[in-house]
């Protein structure tokens, strides 16, 4: 037998990415739905309370994170609210995509296999990206 197919780190890194393959693709699922309740319905099902402070936290997150690398104040706090924006928003619309699958119920079994596999190949690029771009 190939020295390759012995080796356990093959194994632990196909376990590790397809883990992280299938929380991400999970989290694209929750994400694809939510935008697609809100495109269909214009609305979004809780409190926009919660995405005042949610966008609030998120400010200050990021705002402390520029700031500790290095951003100037101008610079700072539209860059703090840029990224808090595109963070709530994607928050919103996993939160958005769980009570729509609540409210509407789950999909029937051969739908969710096709859209939980899509999301899977989605996800494993994404991660390929993300890791690619650390090693370079």
């Amino acid at each position: 037998m190939p020295h390759g197919f012995q080796d356990d780190s093959l194994i632990r890194k196909w376990l590790i990415t397809s883990a992280l393959s299938f929380v991400l693709s999970l989290i694209l699922l929750l994400w694809a739905y939510g935008l697609y309740g809100i495109f269909k319905t214009f609305k979004i099902f809780f409190y926009p309370q919660y995405i005042a402070i949610a966008f609030a936290l998120f400010y200050i997150f990021f705002s402390i994170l520029l700031e500790h690398r290095g951003a100037e104040v101008p610079y700072l706090f539209v860059s703090g609210a840029i990224l808090s924006a595109f963070a709530t928003f994607f928050v919103v619309c996993i939160v958005n995509g769980v009570l729509w699958l609540y409210s509407r119920g789950l999909p029937d079994f051969n739908t969710a296999l096709l859209q939980i596999s899509v999301c899977l190949i989605v996800a494993f690029i994404l991660l390929k990206l993300i890791t690619a771009n650390n090693k370079a």
